[in-house]
């Protein structure tokens, strides 16, 4: 294991983001802490729509669009950029990275998408998995990309919240918060799987 990739247990499934941070670092793998947690929580929400449960971090393969470590006290920047991303060695790394994954490949952010219109080129496998895009897991992407929750109510940010009176903790809200917006990234992630599987098999 290292800070851009994990290797999963089984082949099905594979998540790839953008590139390690300054927690992926410190911790030496990848989606650490917060992009961590809601990948964990993800997994979760989507097994129980999808009625499966062989979706745990342990069992899924975990990459990055960009296998250096980018963050801005190191390397002055957060992300490669996309002529990077594009090279062909990093993309033939990272085809070679998801080369066993059987089933789906989740797609997190703008520059996983990148790399992922270059990856078939790359794709050793007779049979393709299945390809699928959602924003990236981190806190500032959710917050940024889901602004209304399953139901199509407005997700109302912590301090608003308390200013009209809840009395919930701060963190306790914004952590129901992110659990909605969870809701609305699994509910996308299993249509796009139900979507493709019936053009698949068509």
């Amino acid at each position: 294991m290292t800070a851009h990739y994990q290797k999963g247990n089984e082949n099905k499934v594979a998540f790839v983001f953008s590139c390690p941070g300054r927690h992926e670092e410190a911790e030496g793998y990848p989606a650490a802490q917060n992009t961590g947690t809601n990948l964990i929580n993800l997994l979760l929400e989507l097994s129980r729509i999808i009625t499966r449960e062989d979706l745990i971090r342990e069992y899924i393969t975990i990459a990055n669009a960009w296998d250096r470590i980018e963050y801005d006290k190191k390397t002055n920047r957060s992300e490669a950029t996309n002529k990077e991303i594009l090279l062909p060695s990093n993309i033939l790394r990272l085809a070679n990275e998801l080369s066993h994954v059987e089933e789906f490949v989740v797609f997190c952010g703008e520059k996983a998408k990148i790399a992922s219109e270059q990856l078939i080129q790359q794709w050793s496998l007779k049979k393709q998995p299945l390809f699928l895009f959602i924003d990236h897991l981190g806190i500032k992407g959710l917050n940024n990309s889901i602004l209304y929750d399953i139901d199509g109510n407005k997700i109302v940010k912590a301090t608003d919240q308390i200013a009209t009176g809840n009395n919930d903790a701060k963190s306790k809200i914004q952590s129901e918060n992110t659990k909605k917006r969870l809701q609305v990234v699994a509910n996308n992630m299993a249509i796009q799987l139900i979507t493709l599987k019936q053009a698949d098999a068509k």
